[in-house]
């Protein structure tokens, strides 16, 4: 199966009915979250979030940055 990681900058768990918000209706986020695995805990590798993407795609440490592909 392929694995889909979605991000979203400044999105909180109250904005989204999968994750009991009731700020809005997401029926379409919800169904597809209904179909898939959603994470009730995270942890950043750093407040920044540039470093913490960075992180997910390459697998470093933010400070490891200098070791990053260009």
């Amino acid at each position: 199966r392929p694995c889909i990681l979605i991000t979203v900058e400044g999105l909180g768990t109250n904005m989204l009915g999968c994750y009991g918000g009731a700020l809005s209706q997401t029926p379409s986020i919800d169904q597809f979250a209904s179909q898939s695995i959603v994470f009730e805990q995270c942890w950043l590798q750093s407040l920044d979030v540039a470093d913490t993407l960075q992180s997910i795609v390459y697998g470093q440490h933010a400070f490891e940055e200098a070791n990053l592909p260009e």
